[in-house]
């Protein structure tokens, strides 16, 4: 993933955007064009009889599966790495994580902001050196903990990423507070 080094911050709002797409899957972009182009001109044919016919037969069951996981499962997960990514919006009183713009298995999140003792950057495969990535979370007050970013390569961005979310929590959170103890 890519850091979208625009990060929008006041002291009302932390706003920071990661991109799914890194250099390498330009390679797989092209790799599933292609596919596509031939699987799909290679069995224009047996689709068109296919659908003409109804799917009731078990030989096109079995070949739509196969063309299903072989083009149309792999062509949307590339789809899914060059458009989606995921923003992280934090407020005064919520966090909101948000993954799109195509629905993925992550989840969108949201959660207030008085439940986060801090934002915690972990490895993913500590033992491995060749799959290296980092998610950074936010540790709850009482212990449960959520996944605002997946799978960072960079070590440089994740603690870049770390430590600005703490730092504006720290000194936003705490303007708040003594804002609301000098009202009272």
């Amino acid at each position: 993933m890519a850091l979208n080094h625009n990060f929008v911050e006041t002291p009302e709002l932390l706003e920071i955007s990661y991109r799914w797409f890194e250099p390498y899957h330009k390679a797989g972009c092209v790799f599933f064009i292609v596919w596509d182009f031939l699987s799909i001109s290679l069995y224009y044919n047996e689709l068109i009889k296919m659908t003409a016919k109804g799917y009731n037969s078990p030989k096109t069951i079995l070949f739509l599966c196969i063309f299903i996981m072989l083009v149309i499962i792999p062509s949307y997960w590339m789809i899914i790495y060059a458009v989606n990514k995921t923003i992280v919006r934090l407020t005064l009183s919520q966090v909101t994580v948000k993954n799109g713009p195509l629905p993925w298995f992550r989840k969108n999140l949201s959660f207030p902001v008085e439940k986060i003792k801090y934002i915690w950057v972990e490895d993913r495969f500590p033992d491995s050196e060749e799959d290296f990535s980092r998610d950074i979370k936010a540790v709850f007050k009482n212990g449960n903990q959520e996944i605002l970013f997946l799978n960072i390569v960079n070590p440089r961005e994740s603690n870049l990423i770390r430590t600005r979310i703490n730092l504006w929590l720290v000194e936003n959170i705490s303007k708040k507070q003594k804002s609301l103890h000098a009202k009272t």
